[in-house]
């Protein structure tokens, strides 16, 4: 079978291969010892052939002695790569320390992920250390391109994306070429750009990096520029000391690198009293084209980037063709001048297999089904001592994009375990999730009421009811709203009645995510390939346009005109239409007019807490939100929430302070 690549270079051709086992074993020889070049965090990394060139094939593994791999962690890391890689080649991001993609396979019926890459390996970063075979200029030309391709990641200019960050650098994942060229090669936790921020997540892997991981920033989950920037202060600190980290240094309590290089740095200034301290291995400074200045500057460097106040580090910003600051830059291309286990977040998420979902909700029973969302069902389910609610996606044979319900889970495990949103009282509480081949589901720790597309119609969902649904939904889409430098606002894209689902206090709660874009999730406001579960509740015209804040604003213009006028809206029913026409039947009665017109289901007048002025103000309120080009921000929608007579006068008993804490 022909293998694609993505750089549009004349001798590579573009593919993600459905098969896994006979064309990998084919290039790498049967996976023999002798290609074996060695590890990564998630994987192995082989030698291969293709048509005569060069390859390196990755293959990203289930099982790992060090860190359990949880069900879909890989194949998000394998579609980010993927995406990453088409993203820079589309755009012609090209960096020489970065590796050229050659082509992607998966094999979904079992699981096995791999990317090949164009690259006439070396050996990794980490066997040459260990072997002490590199020269001081070899070393040289590592340290600066390694350098050259973090500050190249770090300053990406993209005003709607933060920068992209490795989170993972490592000698492990540092390819060496036969020129002596640096490659990164390793993408499985990157974040920010065109994919997934996760900087500040709590459910980060900083296991299977030991000795590399910065300790002050990543373990808490705080990720940031600098935490790359220690790690390639431990890299160089390898550079030149020739020591390496592994994990059975780790699990035998071995000090790490920076921690040795921090005792032997003071140790030095003690005994000397002197600032000129060079770690360098004594191999190293024996060699005739070693220079002792920029053994020192080197050494001062490193223990610069491996600080343990971030703020004390540098930027990986070069300064004047030379990041370094060293005075004897080898000849040839440096390429200088271009631009634990888990953590206890990830813990606390229970991974159910299928036959868990199935006994939580008794075999899919009719009876706790709630009801259908855009991309499957949901159900009432029962776990020990407590009742929860389960989202199930019904994964279609065949789909336009790569692994596209698979995406929409982890994005939804991403932005329930970030902890702006797990502190939100509208946003859901994540139990646990399943990934088990087609079969996805979430588990919400969550009693449910009922969907507000069930309870619409209703005639025992009051008033107040509707107005704390209102109310708690409309704080909720403002927070999401809210602009956040250098990322674009959330859209949810497909708000609907079916979406919106009540706890046994009446609060509401958003419950499909399926949409969502913005924010810590990649820039998708282009992404048409699924249409609203109801149409009638996204403005016909805002499907030809860019995604943007108006397509939530109108449907939830359209949830409001439901719930006061106790009506759902389908398809050949525009919500607009119909009040214009309810408008002009009501204006056509003597003595009235527009501004005292008022849709309010005329069942509501007698109900405790009505007032007919919050009916006009509301209704009012609704119209401005249907009408796209005039729509107002969810910031004056909440606002003029908070002006009705129900909720000034009813606040405790709507939970209002409970929504805006």
């Amino acid at each position: 079978m022909a293998l694609a690549s993505i750089t549009g270079r004349p001798s590579r051709l573009t593919l993600v291969c459905p098969t896994f086992d006979p064309d990998l074993r084919q290039y790498t020889n049967d996976f023999s010892q002798e290609n074996f070049i060695g590890n990564f965090q998630f994987g192995k990394v082989y030698r291969g052939i293709y048509e005569g060139s060069e390859i390196v094939v990755k293959i990203w593994e289930k099982d790992n002695p060090f860190y359990k791999v949880l069900p879909g962690d890989n194949q998000r890391r394998f579609v980010d790569e993927e995406t990453l890689g088409r993203y820079f080649w589309i755009h012609n991001i090209f960096h020489p320390n970065l590796p050229e993609f050659h082509g992607f396979t998966l094999d979904r019926s079992h699981g096995q992920l791999a990317v090949l890459y164009a690259m006439n390996p070396l050996d990794t970063l980490h066997n040459l250390l260990q072997k002490g075979s590199l020269s001081w200029p070899e070393r040289i030309n590592i340290a600066i391109g390694i350098a050259s391709a973090l500050e190249f990641l770090h300053q990406i200019e993209d005003p709607l994306n933060p920068p992209y960050l490795l989170c993972n650098l490592s000698a492990s994942h540092i390819m060496i070429d036969k020129d002596y060229k640096p490659v990164i090669y390793d993408f499985s936790m990157i974040s920010g750009g065109i994919v997934t921020d996760r900087r500040e997540l709590t459910n980060q892997y900083v296991d299977g990096c030991h000795g590399y991981i910065d300790p002050v920033g990543a373990r808490p989950g705080a990720w940031s520029e600098k935490c790359d920037v220690f790690s390639f202060g431990v890299v160089l600190l390898g550079l030149i000391t020739n020591k390496v980290y592994t994990e059975e240094d780790f699990t035998s309590g071995k000090p790490s690198v920076h921690e040795w290089a921090w005792g032997e740095y003071r140790q030095q200034q003690s005994d000397s009293g002197k600032h000129n301290i060079s770690l360098v291995h004594a191999n190293i400074e024996s060699e005739l084209l070693f220079n002792s200045r920029d053994g020192i500057k080197l050494t001062n460097l490193a223990m610069r980037c491996v600080e343990y106040d971030p703020l004390k580090r540098p930027t990986m910003k070069q300064g004047h063709g030379n990041s370094l600051g060293i005075d004897q830059i080898p000849p040839g291309d440096p390429a200088t001048g271009l631009a634990n286990k888990l953590s206890d977040g990830h813990k606390a998420i229970q991974v159910f297999s299928y036959e868990d979902i199935s006994a939580l909700t008794e075999g899919f029973s009719e009876d706790n089904i709630i009801g259908d969302f855009q991309f499957g069902q949901v159900f009432r389910g029962k776990a020990v001592g407590k009742e929860v609610t389960v989202k199930i996606w019904k994964v279609p044979e065949f789909t336009c994009v790569t692994c596209e319900y698979e995406r929409r889970l982890w994005d939804e495990l991403v932005l329930l375990q970030h902890p702006k949103f797990m502190s939100h009282p509208n946003m859901q509480k994540l139990a646990g999730y399943c990934f088990e081949g087609k079969q996805l589901a979430v588990v919400y720790d969550l009693k449910p009421l009922d969907t507000i597309h069930n309870l619409m119609v209703k005639d025992d969902f009051t008033w107040l009811q509707r107005i704390k649904v209102a109310l708690g939904f409309s704080v909720l889409l403002n927070f999401l709203h809210r602009p956040v430098p250098h990322r674009i606002q959330y859209l949810v894209r497909n708000i609907c009645a079916a979406h919106i689902i009540l706890d046994q206090d009446g609060f509401p709660k958003l419950l499909d995510f399926g949409m969502l874009a913005g924010g810590i999730l990649p820039e998708r406001r282009f992404e048409k390939f699924h249409k609203p579960l109801q149409s009638g509740y996204v403005n016909y015209y805002l499907h030809y346009g860019p995604w943007e804040r108006k397509i939530d604003v109108s449907s939830f213009g359209v949830i409001l005109l439901s719930l006061i006028s106790k009506r759902i809206f389908v398809d050949k029913e525009g919500a607009y239409k119909w009040a214009e026409e309810e408008y002009k039947a009501r204006l056509s009665v003597p003595d009235s007019s527009k501004s005292q017109c008022s849709l309010v289901n005329h069942s509501f007048t007698t109900e405790r807490g009505f007032n007919s002025g919050d009916g006009i103000k509301i209704t009012k309120l609704a119209m401005q939100c249907v009408d796209t080009p005039r729509c107002p921000t969810m910031k004056k929608v909440v606002k003029g929430l908070m002006k009705l007579h129900a909720v000034r006068n009813y606040g405790d008993e709507l939970g209002v302070k409970e929504m805006l804490s």
